[in-house]
């Protein structure tokens, strides 16, 4: 990857509809089209990241704070929610998940991101911070907060 993603935020979509191109190809389509709105679309920011003109992420962003508690989290600034994000099939293992992250935690600049992440992995590579659950219940998915720079 040579040049800086272009991040986009779309416009809302009406009423039961998405706001992402439906025809854009390696995403997952449930995510994106068919489920949008059951999984906050309404209410969330729908970001689009652009590598030359192509489409090459896709993620969701909510306005909300976790609701569980986290052993030494502390509160956190104006915080949102990386409630799902995806790179393209056909663009994975080039780096652009991570310049996607961080593309997104510029345009939140002053606020904290935080993600339930499966790939734990990830996440830790890229600078966010682990925490625990206060319930200690493990059975949830790992619990990360990216906090703001600004």
């Amino acid at each position: 990857m040579t040049a800086p993603l272009t991040l986009r935020v779309l416009p809302p979509a009406p009423r039961y509809g998405t706001p992402f191109d439906a025809d854009a190809d390696g995403f997952k389509e449930g995510w994106w089209i068919s489920r949008w709105h059951e999984s906050g679309g309404p209410d969330a920011d729908a970001i689009t990241l652009s590598l030359d003109g192509d489409e090459v992420a896709r993620a969701m962003i909510r306005h909300d704070g976790p609701e569980a508690e986290h052993i030494g989290l502390g509160p956190l600034t104006d915080p949102v929610e990386l409630a799902r994000i995806e790179v393209a099939e056909q663009h994975r293992r080039r780096g652009l998940g991570r310049a996607a992250v961080l593309a997104i935690a510029r345009h939140y600049a002053g606020r904290d991101v935080w993600v339930h992440g499966d790939e734990a992995a990830f996440y830790e590579k890229t600078g966010w911070t682990r925490y625990e659950r206060a319930d200690r219940d493990a059975s949830i998915v790992p619990f990360f907060v990216l906090r703001s720079a600004g």
